[in-house]
C-alpha cells in the first residue's frame, strides 16, 4: 500500500487537530478504529464493495461509530468514497506517530529470550528515555 496516501491523510486530520486542540483525542479514537477495522477485515470489503449502495456503506458507518466525533465519522466517509478506506490503519499509525513526536515520544521493542517483569520494562524506559531525552515507550517480544 503507499504509505504516501496515509501520510498527506494524517498530515491533514494532525493539522484540524492541532487547530481545534484535540491532538489526543483523534489519537485516541484513531488508534480504536484501526482496531475494529483491524478486528473485522470484513469491513473494509464490504465499504470498498460495489454492490453495495453509497446510501448503505454511510448508513454503515453511521452506525459502527456512532460514538465518534463527527469530525472522524466525516473522514471515514471521505475515506470511503475515495476508496481510501483500507488505508484507515496506516493513517491512524502515521498519525500517532506524528502526536508522539510532538509530545516528546518514542515506541520502541525490546527483544528477549524470556518474559520480563513490568518493573524491569519501566526501567529499560526510563535508562533509555534518559539517553534520547524522551519519553519511551517499550513493546516487549519474547525471542525464544
Amino acid at each position: 500500500m503507499d504509505n504516501r496516501v496515509a501520510q498527506r491523510y494524517a498530515d491533514a486530520i494532525y493539522l484540524l487537530a492541532e487547530e481545534t486542540g484535540n491532538r489526543n483525542r483523534w489519537k485516541e479514537q484513531l488508534t480504536v478504529i484501526a482496531a475494529v477495522f483491524d478486528a473485522h477485515p470484513q469491513l473494509v470489503k464490504t465499504l470498498s464493495h460495489v454492490k453495495v449502495t453509497r446510501d448503505e456503506k454511510m448508513e454503515l458507518l453511521e452506525e459502527c461509530f456512532s460514538q465518534a466525533d463527527r469530525e472522524l465519522v466525516n473522514l471515514l466517509k471521505l475515506l470511503t468514497e475515495k476508496q481510501r478506506i483500507a488505508y484507515i490503519g496506516n493513517i491512524a499509525g502515521e498519525y500517532e506517530r506524528m502526536a508522539n513526536e510532538a509530545e516528546g515520544i518514542v515506541k520502541g521493542t525490546v527483544s528477549t529470550p524470556y518474559p520480563l517483569s513490568d518493573e524491569e520494562v519501566k526501567k529499560l524506559e526510563e535508562a533509555v528515555g534518559k539517553k534520547v531525552g524522551k519519553t519511551v515507550i517499550l513493546e516487549q517480544v519474547i525471542d525464544r
